[in-house]
């Protein structure tokens, strides 16, 4: 199977905040999703609008991550990076699933995709801090990737 995933994004405009909301609440039902959080809400155009942080509860929470690494980055590296992400779960409470992936859409500038599964909202706040997680973003991840990376976490309906 293969996953679409959509983010949305306004840029800075004077349409009211009301019609925006309108606008995504529209989207949302309209996909039957419902995103959880922006890993960043300080460069987020909804990080003032209350509707997107409110969901929680103990269900499932989806989190995406999409990389891209600089130029001549090999495959064994890439490889390697998976391996260690993927091992996380075996190391942080609350994964349920890793997987890591090649991008192969023209559609995104991102080489590769993790998408991993926790049990709730709860663990995936954990999992960011958590002393594996900043080991292998620091020193495997960090000085190979070319940008920051993308995220994006939701309940899982």
């Amino acid at each position: 199977p293969v996953r679409h995933v959509v983010m949305f994004r306004f840029k800075e405009t004077k349409v009211p905040t009301s019609i925006r909301l309108e606008t995504m609440s529209f989207l949302i039902h309209s996909l039957k999703c419902k995103p959880y959080r922006l890993s960043k809400p300080e460069s987020s155009r909804f990080n003032n609008l209350k509707y997107y942080s409110t969901f929680g509860g103990k269900k499932p929470v989806r989190h995406v991550v999409m990389f891209r690494f600089k130029e001549g980055t090999s495959n064994e590296v890439t490889s390697n990076i998976g391996k260690e992400l993927k091992g996380l779960k075996d190391k942080i409470p609350g994964i349920t699933e890793a997987r890591w992936s090649q991008n192969f859409s023209k559609r995104s500038d991102a080489h590769y995709v993790l998408e991993m599964t926790f049990v709730d909202r709860e663990s995936v706040e954990a999992y960011g801090p958590h002393p594996a997680h900043q080991n292998v973003v620091q020193n495997i991840i960090a000085p190979h990737r070319e940008k920051e990376a993308v995220v994006v976490d939701y309940v899982i309906e």
